[in-house]
């Protein structure tokens, strides 16, 4: 059978190697033509059937979600109604499309005039596509209403609590501005964008916005040019705690990209770092009895220098590094360990002699310490008090060697009950956003992690890495370019796919 766009897209094969750039080359304006097997667009099919991966590159490379199917559907009904996984993220991703955004309130005429609430509501009955729904921008009908209600809805036409106005959404938009200067393109068209945006948030209206934002030479420049812009739209209020957090992004983001000893600088791994930087990193380490084994199982180990433990303390010391390369050498970072008390803040500087100071023993209650440790000190604690606001969405990184105690709190029911926790407050479910990963070989422990990935109800806050840690850790130690951009690749998975609007 002859390969096509649209019947790879369908069966998730578009992202192999090349094979849609070589589609683009051959037809640029197939990626938003109907076609294949199912007469759909590319997007429509790949929605159709919930591979997120393959609607985020199409989406990176040109697809609009408003291309038109037969009977005027779009992708956005085909996620809506069809996609068997990934409903939620699907739908965000469509509604934040880099090439033109999907219209929240469209109707489908040959479907009775339905609009894509009502799909939601009547057919999908998900609360969370509803909520997304909302969130970007739909406006509830009468009838709507009356739908909601019936399903027990009503709550999810609410919009949640964004971060607009807060330290998060202003260093985000500053941000952009850093992403265009790094990337040599049309700084001053994009500039000026995101500043506009920035000022009908922040900026009183008697203030208007400088019509010409000179493009920066130098570091010194840009330093300049980001101080000007925080004091002149009025952002330096939301700098009280961190006054030198946007300058010193703009400082390091120019020097990086002029380092030629690291792949970092490069304008795809700025925009991963500068996104990784509005996070609060929380990395939750394993430290259980198995951590003293070798990566093959071997107990004792032959030579501290093999235990996974050694490995877990060489990835967090790194991790860290890179996680911090943008921000300002007195960034603080939460590392939590299943049986270990600790719950101070380090800098990336002092984690390497710390993590040495913690030896590995007792069992392995992930869930439970998850809960203890870190749900609830940094997020139930403080969402439950009426004046709290996030000041930063938390990124939590779970690394483990083992399955978890088998009455322990199922990691399940614990990310659920968070995601619950954040909707019942009005927050968006993405605002804490967990990795978990393996280090060593144990089968259980994949098993664990494969049967996490299976978790529907989650897979919008949740992504389980495949590797083995300390064995990828291990054969990319070879490159140290290579090292750091693998793991700020895995870092920011999680975070690059949650498309929050």
């Amino acid at each position: 059978m002859a390969q096509n766009i649209w019947d790879d897209a369908c069966r998730n094969t578009l992202h192999k190697p090349g094979r849609l750039e070589r589609y683009l080359q051959a037809d640029p304006n197939c990626i938003n033509q109907v076609g294949g097997l199912e007469s759909l667009t590319p997007l429509a099919g790949a929605c159709n059937h919930g591979h997120l991966d393959v609607v985020t590159l199409l989406l990176d490379n040109g697809a609009r979600p408003d291309a038109p199917c037969p009977n005027g559907r779009t992708a956005l009904y085909w996620a809506i109604t069809q996609a068997p996984r990934h409903k939620v993220a699907l739908v965000k991703a469509l509604l934040a499309a880099p090439h033109g955004a999907a219209n929240p309130n469209e109707v489908y005429p040959d479907d009775g005039n339905v609009n894509a609430l009502q799909l939601a509501i009547e057919e999908a009955q998900d609360k969370a596509v509803v909520q997304a729904l909302v969130d970007g921008g739909a406006i509830p009908t009468d009838d709507n209403k009356k739908q909601a209600k019936t399903r027990k809805m009503d709550q999810s036409l609410k919009p949640l609590k964004r971060m607009v106005g807060t330290f998060a959404e202003m260093a985000a938009a500053a941000v952009s501005i850093i992403i265009a200067y790094t990337d040599g393109g049309a700084f001053n068209g994009i500039a000026k964008g995101v500043l506009s945006k920035m000022y009908k948030i922040t900026a009183p209206a008697k203030n208007p916005i400088a019509v010409d934002i000179p493009e920066p030479k130098t570091a010194k420049d840009f330093k300049k040019t980001i101080n000007n812009f925080v004091n002149d739209t009025g952002l330096a209020r939301f700098y009280t705690k961190k006054p030198d957090f946007i300058q010193a992004l703009a400082e390091k983001a120019s020097a990086l990209r002029d380092n030629p000893n690291t792949d970092l600088g490069k304008p795809s791994n700025i925009k991963r770092l500068t996104n990784l930087s509005l996070y609060q990193l929380v990395i939750y380490c394993d430290d259980s009895g198995s951590m003293g084994a070798e990566s093959n199982g071997k107990y004792p180990a032959s030579d501290p220098s093999k235990t996974r433990y050694h490995s877990l303390c060489q990835l967090v010391s790194r991790i860290t590094s890179v996680a911090t390369t943008l921000l300002p050498d007195d960034t603080v970072i939460k590392v939590r360990f299943i049986n270990n008390p600790y719950q101070g803040d380090l800098t990336a500087a002092e984690v390497p002699a710390f993590m040495e100071t913690v030896r590995p023993g007792n069992t392995t209650p992930l869930g439970r310490s998850l809960v203890q440790k870190i749900l609830k000190p940094l997020v139930y604690d403080r969402i439950s008090n009426p004046a709290y606001e996030f000041e930063q969405p938390l990124l939590i990184f779970a690394i483990t060697d083992g399955e978890p105690d088998k009455n322990d709190v199922p990691i399940a029911d614990a990310v659920t009950e968070c995601r619950r926790a954040l909707v019942d407050k009005q927050y968006d479910p993405t605002s804490v956003m967990f990795c978990i990963s393996q280090i060593g070989t144990d089968a259980k422990a994949k098993a664990f992690l494969d049967n996490v990935r299976q978790q529907g109800e989650i897979e919008d806050v949740v992504y389980c890495t495949a590797e083995q840690l300390d064995v990828a850790f291990s054969e990319y130690r070879q490159n140290e370019k290579e090292l750091d951009v693998w793991l700020l690749d895995m870092l920011t998975r999680p975070i690059m796919r949650a498309a929050v609007a």
